[in-house]
């Protein structure tokens, strides 16, 4: 399940998926199409929703949504359960990777160099995006009356995790399988 954000470039990515050639390291490859799990044109993975509060798998985690009248309330839905997972300690994050002793990366492929970082960025902006509030302590409203959000620095990444969030609390809904985090993976987490 991969959540697309129109504000995050959605409308041009979701285009380039649905395409069944793809240019991988300068070369033409066959790939299977991934598409919108309401697509019935294409055959691919259908894998696809779009954050908006009209998209059906949005609707089955937030159905009060649908007589919504903005995008700004499924933006607060989305910012409050995700926050809230994050502080409850629902979602783990790696260690940060400058608190990894050198040691430890020897012999790390670049990827997971990259990774390790891209995950502490992630890290560092989640902390940096809140509801924003006057100077009495309230919440500043949207013209639907959700909150408002700011971020003190970019807030790309943790827009990123929100939707991965959402897509796999959509992909627990239509789950039937038991599944749990073996013990050596959760020792490598810690919450926030």
């Amino acid at each position: 399940m991969i959540v697309l954000d129109l504000g995050g470039g959605g409308q041009w990515i979701a285009p380039e998926l649905r395409k069944s050639k793809q240019l991988i390291r300068g070369i033409q490859v066959e790939t299977t199409p991934i598409v919108f799990r309401s697509s019935s044109t294409i055959e691919g993975h259908l894998i696809l929703c779009l954050f908006s509060r009209g998209d059906e798998d949005i609707k089955k985690l937030w159905p009060d949504l649908k007589h919504a009248h903005g995008d700004d309330v499924l933006k607060d839905a989305a910012n409050t359960m995700f926050q809230t997972a994050l502080s409850k300690g629902m979602i783990g994050l790696p260690i940060p990777h400058h608190e990894r002793a050198r040691e430890e990366m020897i012999g790390w492929v670049e990827e997971k160099v990259w990774a390790s970082k891209l995950l502490t960025l992630f890290g560092l902006q989640t902390l940096k995006v809140q509801a924003e509030t006057d100077e009495q302590g309230n919440w500043k409203l949207t013209k639907n009356n959700s909150r408002r959000f700011f971020s003190t620095d970019k807030d790309d990444f943790h827009d990123a995790g929100r939707n991965a969030y959402v897509a796999f609390r959509i992909w627990l809904l239509d789950c039937d399988a038991g599944w749990s985090v073996n013990e050596r993976d959760a020792a490598l987490c810690r919450s926030r």
